[in-house]
């Protein structure tokens, strides 16, 4: 959606009449597309560079996969950011007794807490070890 008011308020200007509206609404679209382009490039550079967690990964291949922490998992009792996840998932929902709780690197889980993990389904196996531990 970035660009998307400059682009049309151009089209609004070629549609109303404005002299010289087509150059106008050539320079905008110009530059919103550099725009995009320059900014989408560098951004995960960036990150890296501020020490900013930054994950890139593949939307049409993830998938959003519930676990719940049991008593004796791996991830009881330790915060989000000591967790092995990789650059390849990360934790976007935590449901402690029914509702939704922040998410952030300082929070420790709990057993019986639901997390919902952004990750590649080739990665749910190792995961569960992480979240459900040995009692199955």
């Amino acid at each position: 959606m970035k660009g998307a008011v400059p682009i049309l308020l151009g089209a609004l200007a070629i549609l109303a009449g404005v002299e010289n509206a087509e150059r106008l609404y050539g320079i905008v679209f110009v530059v919103v597309l550099f725009s995009v382009i320059v900014q989408g490039a560098t951004v995960p550079l960036v990150a890296r560079k501020l020490r900013v967690p930054f994950r890139l990964i593949d939307h049409d291949l993830a998938e959003v996969v519930e676990f719940v922490v049991r008593d004796d998992a791996f991830a009881r009792g330790r915060r989000l950011a000591e967790l092995p996840l990789g650059e390849r998932a990360w934790v976007g929902v935590l449901i402690r007794d029914g509702r939704p709780r922040p998410v952030g690197g300082g929070v420790v889980l709990e057993a019986g807490d639901r997390v919902h993990v952004y990750c590649q389904p080739e990665d749910s196996a190792a995961l569960e070890r992480l979240f459900a531990g040995t009692s199955e």
